[in-house]
C-alpha cells in the first residue's frame, strides 16, 4: 500500500526546465539590463549634462551587468585561492607540530 501511494500518477512531479523557464530568465535579464542602462544613461545626463542616445541604454546595461558578474567571479576566485592557501598552510603546520611532538616524546623516553 505504501509503495502504491508513491506510484500513483496523480502525484505532482517537479517542473522540468523548459523553454518557457529559459524565456522567463532571459526576459528578466533583459529587463534588469534595461533598468541598469537607463539608470546609467540618466546619471550621465544629469552629472555631465551629456545627452546619450537612447539606443545605447540596452548595450550599456548589458555591459554593466556582465562587468559586475566578472567582478564577483574574480572576487570569488581570490577568496577560493585564499581558502586553499590557508588550508594547506594549516595542514603543513599540523604535520610539523606532530613531527616535533613525536621527536620530543622520543627524546624523553
Amino acid at each position: 500500500m505504501f509503495l502504491k501511494f508513491f506510484l500513483q500518477s496523480d502525484v505532482p512531479q517537479p517542473p522540468a526546465v523548459s523553454e518557457d523557464m529559459l524565456q522567463q530568465f532571459l526576459s528578466f535579464f533583459y529587463t534588469l539590463a534595461h533598468w541598469v542602462g537607463n539608470f546609467v544613461v540618466n546619471l550621465l545626463d544629469n552629472a555631465l549634462d551629456l545627452k546619450a542616445p537612447a539606443n545605447l541604454i540596452d548595450p550599456i546595461g548589458f555591459l554593466v551587468l556582465l562587468t559586475g558578474f566578472l567582478i564577483i567571479a574574480e572576487v570569488a576566485k581570490k577568496v577560493a585561492w585564499l581558502i586553499l592557501v590557508v588550508g594547506w598552510a594549516l595542514i603543513l603546520v599540523k604535520i610539523v607540530l606532530d613531527a616535533n611532538q613525536a621527536t620530543t616524546q622520543a627524546v624523553f623516553l
